[in-house]
């Protein structure tokens, strides 16, 4: 079976309900974030521990041997204690793909994620949340945009660290 989902684009949507201190003051936003260096997202080989960088699109799983991805969003503008409603992460694939499979997303537990580097194991011994999200992915086809699951106990979980503070970047493995 050929697990292998390539994707090309990625960025982040969290829609967020701030909830300020004032009575009844209740307010909507929505902030779109993209992957935007090539530093922010990166894959890396489980067996081997070797991580990559420098791919034109990043593969889910591997054809071989399994594999891990990481993926960071700069500056989040999402105050300590916010409320987020909905949050995915919107990728494009790279091409089709006829095997479903099965994915388990976390955050990374920290309050301000660093870049990813091309060190043997950077990915997978990152702090990870203690929330996941499974996705069991559907077979895709070609330059259309598929979404996670809702991830917003993943965010949650990472705003309400005590170092959180606007500004900050998030990652997700």
């Amino acid at each position: 079976m050929n697990r292998c989902h390539k994707i090309n684009s990625i960025r982040l949507i969290l829609w967020i309900c701030l909830v300020f201190v004032l009575p009844f003051s209740v307010f909507g936003d929505e902030i779109e974030v993209r992957v935007s260096h090539g530093d922010d997202d990166a894959e890396e080989n489980l067996i081997t521990g070797d991580t990559y960088l420098s791919h034109r699109d990043l593969e889910m799983t591997w054809g071989d041997d399994d594999q891990i991805i990481g993926l960071r969003f700069l500056n989040i503008a999402i105050p300590s204690g916010a409320v987020v409603t909905n949050a995915y992460v919107a990728f494009k694939a790279a091409g089709d793909e006829s095997d479903a499979t099965h994915l388990v997303i976390r955050g990374e537990d920290s309050d301000d994620a660093g870049r990813f580097a091309a060190n043997n194991r950077d990915i997978i011994d990152r702090a990870v949340t203690n929330g996941f999200v499974n996705w069991h992915v559907p077979p895709w086809n070609g330059n259309l945009t598929y979404e996670t699951p809702d991830l917003t106990p993943l965010v949650q979980e990472i705003i309400r660290r005590g170092g959180w503070v606007p500004g900050n970047d998030m990652a997700f493995v």
